[in-house]
């Protein structure tokens, strides 16, 4: 596949890189080396997640070099070059990976929101904002609920409502495909007719010293 550096960066500025690189046909990384050997400038970490959130966002200028050596890019690996059984498989999975890619999406933007009210929760994980929210939850700087009822979630306390964030996500997007949302004390269950799979939720946190600077 032949572009011009023009083309590619229309390309790379109009989606994200790991996009264009799986339409392409080749990494995400190798399409970052092609882009740096070209001269072509690609979006900040964080762009594309600052410009879905409706946040202002610079976009680089393009400049044009005299040198026709890097006006003219070769890439191997696209789409049209694949055998038709491979690039039905790529096209598939593409389609696949869409409703994963918007699910992500609106994690990522539901999970910059502020506080939420417990009415507005899905009922299934009430109960544990409740408890995480709350003084008795709080052992040091590790907010707990593994009690009867909850969900097994040890987190630290700056990312309690990260944290519900997502255990509401995770409750509604199981009740849409028909999953049961089960707690059990120390662990969450998520469970089918005939299967049933255990996880929990728990946060590494780092004790660090505290210095303290008296008065002599």
């Amino acid at each position: 596949m032949n572009l011009t550096k023009r083309a590619l960066y229309d390309l790379v500025w109009s989606k994200s890189m790991t996009k264009v690189s799986a339409e392409l046909g080749i990494s995400d990384i190798g399409l970052a080396e092609i882009c740096n050997r070209h001269r072509i400038p690609t979006p900040p970490r964080g762009y594309w997640a600052k410009l879905e959130a409706g946040k202002k966002v610079k976009k680089a200028t393009f400049v044009k070099i005299g040198d026709p050596a890097l006006d003219h890019i070769s890439i191997q690996g696209g789409l049209s070059e694949l055998p038709e059984p491979i690039r039905e498989i790529v096209v598939r999975q593409k389609a696949e990976r869409r409703p994963i890619e918007r699910h992500m999406s609106q994690v990522s933007q539901t999970l910059s929101l502020e506080t939420k009210e417990l009415s507005a929760l899905h009922s299934a994980i009430r109960s544990t904002a409740r408890r995480l929210r709350s003084n008795s939850a709080r052992d040091s700087n590790v907010a707990r609920a593994v009690d009867e009822g909850m969900r097994g979630i040890i987190v630290g306390l700056g990312s309690i409502e990260r944290t519900i964030n997502i255990l509401d996500l995770l409750a509604h997007g199981l009740s849409s495909r028909g999953l049961a949302f089960v707690p059990t004390g120390k662990a969450i269950k998520v469970a089918t007719n005939s299967d049933s799979e255990l996880f929990h939720i728990e946060e590494t946190t780092k004790q660090v010293p505290r210095i303290v600077a008296r008065r002599l």
